[in-house]
């Protein structure tokens, strides 16, 4: 199977660096810095760009160099899946820049916190198409330009968001995923994972960035009345999204993923520390955005919003 990676940050490159090492898949990388100005230059573009080198740390603490080919016009067009990793507010372009050259039968895979890019990429693929969402848990950090460290083993979910598949694709896409990078589970109804990493990350995201706090600290007993609040109202939400995710339930799992990631930076503080735009636009934003269509108030999720994006801003 061939398949592009587009995008080198930390999970662009933690997936190009294990597919590289699986002799079930051809591998390329795109990154999002070369799209931009490879495209403007179409004859440079059918050229062959050097071979980009991973310096690669696995989780156990080896590390190697791992070398992947840089796609060409070739790559992209001839590619069975495209698997794109940028933040969640560089895919409609990203996408909008690969589509002219990609096959009418491509597979993209969409991985990135946060929800709404699927309605903003929608109207530009087209109907023999397929797009799917993936959701991992496995850790990554990119410490320098092409030094990716796997931080903590987890496991990956995908799910069809548009489109249509054949059972027998679907079971070549998940098991050369799974062969390269361990667990990765198929969905049906992928929403649902996704509504709830997305609640999660409603809760740990703008808290750890507002406090500058890892992950676990949000345990404290002082946030435990935001939190209860916090879960209260995102219920609300997937209530009238006809989603089953409870106050209580949804409390108990924020729990448990800051306890299984108590020393980890959230990304969100991250791209808060580093001074880079945060996706709490497609995190807490999009929360709004289907509460407001449902006639829903979310008075405390509505004000770690305006104070995350006035940290962005550089306001505070």
């Amino acid at each position: 199977m061939k398949i592009v990676v587009a995008g080198q940050g930390a999970i662009g490159g933690l997936w190009a660096s294990h597919l590289a090492k699986n002799s079930a898949c051809e591998v390329s990388i795109f990154p999002t810095s070369v799209t931009y100005s490879a495209l403007k230059d179409q004859v440079e573009f059918t050229k062959p760009f050097n071979d980009l080198t991973i310096d690669f740390t696995h989780n156990r603490g080896l590390s190697e160099h791992i070398a992947i080919p840089l796609a060409t016009r070739s790559h992209l067009n001839q590619a069975s899946v495209i698997l794109v990793c940028v933040k969640a507010f560089n895919v409609a372009t990203t996408l909008s820049n690969l589509l002219p050259l990609l096959n009418e039968t491509v597979v993209i895979i969409l991985c990135h916190n946060g929800m709404g890019t699927v309605e903003e990429v929608a109207s530009l693929l087209t109907p023999t198409m397929s797009l799917l969402a993936m959701l991992t848990t496995h850790g990554a950090f990119r410490a320098q330009k092409n030094h990716v460290i796997h931080t903590g083993i987890g496991e990956t979910n995908i799910g069809l968001v548009k489109g249509s598949l054949k059972r027998e694709h679907i079971h070549q896409i998940t098991s050369c995923l799974h062969s390269a990078l361990r667990e990765v589970n198929w969905h049906n109804n992928i929403k649902e994972k996704q509504w709830l990493k997305l609640a999660v990350n409603c809760v740990i995201n703008p808290i750890t960035s507002i406090n500058s706090i890892k992950n676990g600290h949000i345990l404290d007993s002082k946030f435990t009345p935001l939190v209860t609040k916090l879960c209260e109202e995102i219920s609300l939400v997937t209530q009238n999204e006809g989603l089953v995710i409870s106050a209580e339930s949804l409390y108990a799992t924020v729990k448990q993923v800051a306890k299984s990631t108590a020393n980890n930076c959230s990304s969100m503080l991250c791209d808060i520390n580093s001074k880079q735009r945060t996706e709490i636009d497609y995190i807490t934003g999009y929360l709004l955005q289907k509460a407001k269509r449902h006639h829903l108030e979310l008075p405390e999720n509505h004000q770690l919003y305006l104070a995350v994006k006035a940290l962005e801003e550089g306001r505070t």
